[in-house]
């Protein structure tokens, strides 16, 4: 999509806060507030942190899948409006019956992908809120909350490039790329 779309960016991770959860960005962060943390403590910290979130991944991957492999049904093409909705309410009960039949293969199978991928994609597939919120707790007094690390690590990023995230510095790249180009 993005040959046919040049203007189109793709976001690496699943929400705008996952850039945020690179280590050497939050050891930084964290030893500029006076912890003596390593980048390896920061890596260890946030895999540990995120193994609770697996069910929670596990759980999404399991709905796309079954979305996947027995689609939605067509809206009936005749009828009234109400024949139609009936047609269709129809259709998606042996939509539904059919997922539920395929649950436990599939839980079986994205589990098992779901355990391949967990140490290189943890970042990518779960949700960065809980993760940053439990950071900041970590980071007690001088981080009361999600949004006070999250200020503290959009400052960080964007004031050193040493630290700031590989996807972070795309974007800037990219939006830069595109207001010049709109000026030309």
């Amino acid at each position: 999509m993005q040959a046919r779309y040049p203007n189109m960016h793709v976001w690496p991770r699943r929400a705008l806060e996952s850039c945020f959860l690179e280590p050497s960005l939050i050891a930084a962060v964290m030893v500029s507030a006076g912890q003596d943390v390593s980048i390896d403590e920061v890596s260890d910290w946030l895999l540990e942190k995120a193994h609770p979130l697996r069910e929670d991944v596990l759980a999404q991957l399991v709905e796309q899948e079954l979305a996947r492999r027995v689609p939605p049904p067509d809206v009936p093409e005749s009828g009234d409006r109400y024949q139609k909705m009936a047609g269709h309410l129809k259709s998606y009960a042996d939509v539904n019956l059919a997922r539920a039949e395929a649950v436990d293969a599939v839980v079986v199978d994205q589990r098992s992908r779901l355990e391949a991928r967990w140490s290189n994609d943890w970042a990518i597939l779960v949700d960065p809120k809980p993760l940053i919120a439990q950071l900041a707790g970590g980071i007690r007094p001088i981080f009361k909350n999600g949004p006070a690390i999250m200020s503290a690590l959009v400052t960080r990023a964007r004031e050193d490039l040493d630290v700031r995230p590989a996807s972070l510095e795309a974007l800037r790249l990219r939006l830069a790329e595109l207001l010049g180009s709109e000026r030309a």
